[in-house]
């Protein structure tokens, strides 16, 4: 039976080239997670920048929809809904 045994200069060679190609993708897999990282945070501060001075979207007061509305307008919105149901007495 024939049996191959490399040569250390070739064995170090190969451990030389595994290594850079090891480095190779190690570097691209560290891209490859920084940028979706990246986006993603860009991403939730241009969502909390457009709802800066704004109620999230889909929040309700007492069955009142006041999502997209500044604070002054859900303000109005549930004293006027709060008025229908509870009216002040005038003397």
């Amino acid at each position: 039976m024939l049996s191959y045994k490399p040569s250390k200069q070739f064995a170090t060679r190969m451990r030389s080239l595994f290594k850079k190609i090891s480095i190779f993708f190690r570097q691209k897999i560290l891209w490859l997670l920084a940028i979706p990282i990246t986006v993603l945070g860009l991403l939730l501060i241009v969502y909390h920048l457009i709802y800066w001075n704004k109620i999230y979207p889909g929040i309700s007061l007492a069955e009142i929809p006041v999502g997209n509305l500044t604070k002054k307008q859900a303000e109005q919105k549930v004293s006027v809904y709060l008025e229908k149901i509870f009216p002040t007495r005038q003397k």
